[in-house]
């Protein structure tokens, strides 16, 4: 869903040391070093990770010194599938920290995750606000659950929060060797397009323990880490049952269900009624919003991701100018990784503006889909 995952005009970022040697110059040894060093199975060992030893938001500050530019792209693609599965697959718990940002706002997104399988896990995601939603996976059906409202959603599959790893045509990587929380770990780093993306892998059980993703100015806008982790846990089988009671509206559209919890809670925060297009072209869904304040106006934004193209909706109550579209398409452009245009209309009483990865005819029919509540 999630994601520009443009998630910073940062906040101090956690800083440690990290220390690394280059890895070894001959493909055949390189696979064998990247791929082996990651046993089939966990260890019985219990591991307890704390967050010490985080790097800074610089790129190349967030890498040992001695780096391999000549890693073949299949010994790469193999390690990050490699990755995601084990990441998924693997019995643990594990609490995770993510920041973000969306147009200089940070934010701040803690996970508990109870993981018995791909298939049976449980998940706790509070934001700064401190609204939680539980997601709960049985291994026939999931549950999604607002604590807040009660508001449930019941789904017949869904995975645990976590983006799929790949490398793609036109990318490039480089790997080290390198040390985080005490922990022997792989540094992948990848140059998609316009964004850096950075991966730290620990060598013993092939699990992510940390991602980055650069904008094209070089700042951090996510970044994502794992901590407290505990392997091979027994877990309490009632963690991965929900019944929602009697009284509770079950939902079982995802779109819907998001998107009328963000409308509600945005229409709170900025103080007027939220307007949402109707129509959008193929495969875009909500990706997240919020309300910032740009030339003394406050504008509620909302975003809806496809892949990895994100289109922007904002609205306010007071007219667009030419400064603030300039203003917020060189804000996007530095995180996007694609050519953005922009459209606006005035519909409801607000002022809109529409900019991603489409042509302009394509963002004033979305903008003409707009229904007025």
């Amino acid at each position: 869903m999630r994601k520009y995952v443009v998630f910073l005009c940062f906040l101090m970022v956690l800083s440690g040391a990290t220390a690394g040697v280059l890895l070894g110059t001959s493909s055949e040894g390189l696979a064998s070093a990247l791929l082996d060093a990651s046993p089939d199975r966990t260890t019985g060992a219990v591991a307890s990770w704390a967050s010490d030893g985080l790097t800074s938001s610089n790129a190349d500050s967030a890498l040992p010194v001695s780096i391999s530019n000549d890693v073949p792209n299949d010994v790469i693609g193999a390690l990050l599938y490699r990755t995601y599965i084990r990441t998924l697959s693997t019995p643990m718990y594990y609490e995770e920290t993510a920041f973000s940002s969306s147009l200089g706002n940070v934010q701040l997104t803690t996970r508990r995750v109870w993981q018995a399988s791909a298939e049976r896990f449980r998940v706790e995601t509070t934001s700064e606000t401190g609204r939680t939603i539980l997601t709960i996976a049985d291994g026939s059906q999931v549950w999604v659950i607002d604590t807040s409202t009660q508001a449930v959603l019941r789904e017949q599959r869904a995975d645990i929060p976590f983006r799929h790893l790949a490398m793609e045509p036109g990318d490039r990587g480089r790997v080290v060797h390198g040390m985080f929380a005490d922990r022997p770990v792989h540094i992948v780093t990848l140059r998609k397009g316009r964004q850096t993306h950075t991966y730290t892998i620990d060598m013993e059980t092939g699990i992510l323990l940390k991602e980055e993703i650069l904008g094209p100015d070089g700042r951090l806008v996510y970044m994502a880490y794992r901590s407290n982790l505990r392997l091979d846990v027994d877990f309490d089988p009632t963690l991965f049952i929900y019944h929602p009671s009697s009284d509770q509206q079950v939902m079982h559209d995802r779109n819907g269900w998001r998107t009328q919890r963000m409308v509600r809670d945005l229409s709170v925060k900025s103080g007027f009624a939220v307007h949402v297009p109707k129509q959008l072209p193929s495969g875009y869904e909500l990706l997240d919003g919020g309300v910032h304040y740009v030339e003394d106006d406050t504008v509620v934004s909302l975003h809806f991701r496809k892949d990895t193209a994100v289109l922007s909706i904002f609205q306010q109550e007071h007219p667009i100018t030419n400064g603030m579209i300039r203003q917020l398409l060189k804000r996007l452009t530095s995180t996007s990784s694609q050519e953005l245009s922009a459209a606006t209309t005035n519909l409801c009483g607000r002022s809109f503006l529409a900019i991603g990865p489409l042509t302009v005819r394509e963002l004033e029919r979305v903008l003409a889909s707009i229904e007025c509540m």
